[in-house]
Parts: C-alpha cells; structure tokens; sequence
C-alpha cells in the first residue's frame, strides 16, 4: 500500500534534494546529478525503511549520469517482541522453540501463518517489524518433549492453556515489548561433547551424526565438535557416518559408534577410518 504525502530525501555528502509521495506513494526525481544516495524519508511514528527480508538497514543507490532509474522503498513497522524462555533455576532454555501468531489467526487451521525462533543459550528470542495489532507467544506450540524442549507447551503468561494466556499488544507506535516465557516441570537433560577425528588427530569434517534412541539436535561449534543434549538415566548409542565417493564410481561409507550412559561423562571422541 502507498504512503501518499511523504516527504523523501536524496543525500549524497552535503548535497540533498526532496520529492513529496502522491496518493499512491510514488515519487519522481528530476535533473539528479551522478553518486550516490542515501534515501531517507518523513514518516509517521512506528514505521521506518528497511529491507523486505534482510535486518541491514537499505543500502544506497548509485545513479549514473543521464539514467533513468526506477527504484522502489519500502517502510516497515519498527514494534518487535524479545525475550527468554526461563527454567526454574532463572537460566535461559537452550535451543528452545518460540512461535508468536497473530491473535485472529491462531489455530484456526494447521497452516496458519507464524513467526518461529529459535532461543540458543542465553541469547534472547526476538520478533521485529510487527504490525499492530494483538498476538499469542507460545513456546513449544506443538508440545513435543526431546531433550532440545523438555518442557511443555508454554504460552506467554506462565500458562499451558491459550484461554488464560496474557496478549502482546503492539502499539502503532512501535517499540520494544520484552516477553519472559517461565517454564517448569521439565525433564532432567544432560550435554554432551562429541569430537569426531581423523586417525591423525585432526577434525573430521565430513561426518554426520546419527543417535538411538533420538536425542538433541546435534550443533556443530567452529571448533569441529558437536554438542548435543541427551535425557540423563538413559543409555545412548551415537554413530558418525560418512560417505565418499569413489574413482571408479559408486558410494563408501564409514562409520563409528560409541555407547554412553554414564551421567557423569560430558565428551566423548569417535575416530574415523581411513
């Protein structure tokens, strides 16, 4: 939709010219001398320009001497939601899924339309350009309990039904709304290392992992190893498989498992064969 009787700026150093919007949001500049600008514009509280998808701010145009050039912006909200999912020791939920629907759509069908993070340690969850209006926060919507959630389903409010659950209500004005979700009565989980290497020590980086029975996501750090949550009591077998392909043609695989149901071991290393 058209933002009509905007006023939008061309600024390149100390050099700016202006153009006000029609009805229809559009806006024309004549004469324009070659560089390159940076767009700005007046608008109403709440709104801002920004890239449809990307959170970098646009970027400047470049205009060459003589173009015609046509060249659209778009103004976004600028109300966003952030927050943690909280255990009952006060620390923050790792790898924990966060979901926010807008109030009118909420389970009227399978497919309705969501914004979905994904908490990891003690980074916050965070929903930004929000248009106003009213909406539900719900951790763990589809109530699956691994290791990676091994809490219940949670809405915003402390609550585990979506009837005594508190809305977030965005403002036109935009803003930031803090949302602390408190889970409890979750299940014992337990982190583990696993390192895959080489026969000569070093990092094997073509291997993935694969664990009976199903456990934690496995997240791969920069280092080479993976950390993955575990349930504590529980005896875990964890594979690492890789796959190459070979001269002649066709497929070999590799793989190495290991055991563990100590609660106590927090690494375990898996060597790879030649």
């Amino acid at each position: 939709m058209g933002l009509g009787g905007i006023r939008v700026q061309l600024r390149d150093g100390g050099r700016s010219i202006e153009s006000v919007t029609n009805a229809q949001g559009q806006f024309l500049f004549y004469d324009v001398q070659q560089g390159k600008y940076r767009i700005d514009a007046d608008l109403p509280a709440g709104l801002q320009l920004a890239q449809t998808i990307l959170r970098d701010p646009p970027p400047p145009v470049t205009i060459s001497d003589g173009a015609r050039l046509e060249h659209q912006i778009t103004a976004l909200p600028t109300a966003s939601v952030t927050g943690h999912v909280i255990n009952e020791s006060g620390k923050a939920v790792d790898l924990a899924p966060v979901t926010l629907y807008r109030e009118e759509s909420y389970s009227k069908s399978i497919a309705s339309p969501a914004w979905r993070e994904l908490q990891r340690g003690d980074k916050p969850f965070a929903f930004d350009r929000l248009a106003p209006g009213s909406y539900i926060l719900v951790f763990n919507e589809e109530d699956h309990r691994g290791p990676d959630a091994p809490f219940g389903r949670t809405f915003y409010g402390d609550v585990q039904n979506v009837a005594q659950s508190k809305r977030l209500v965005v403002p036109e004005t935009g803003g930031e709304i803090v949302a602390d979700i408190h889970v409890v009565g979750g299940l014992e989980t337990r982190k583990i290392r696993v390192n895959v290497m080489r026969p000569d020590g070093q990092p094997y980086e073509d291997a993935y992992l694969s664990l009976q029975p199903g456990a934690g996501f496995p997240m791969h750090r920069s280092d080479g190893g993976y950390t993955i949550n575990l349930f504590k009591g529980m005896r875990y077998e964890i594979t690492a498989n890789s796959y190459c392909l070979l001269e002649g043609g066709g497929m070999s695989r590799a793989k190495v498992s290991v055991r563990t149901e100590d609660d106590s071991e927090n690494e375990v290393t898996l060597v790879m064969p030649d």
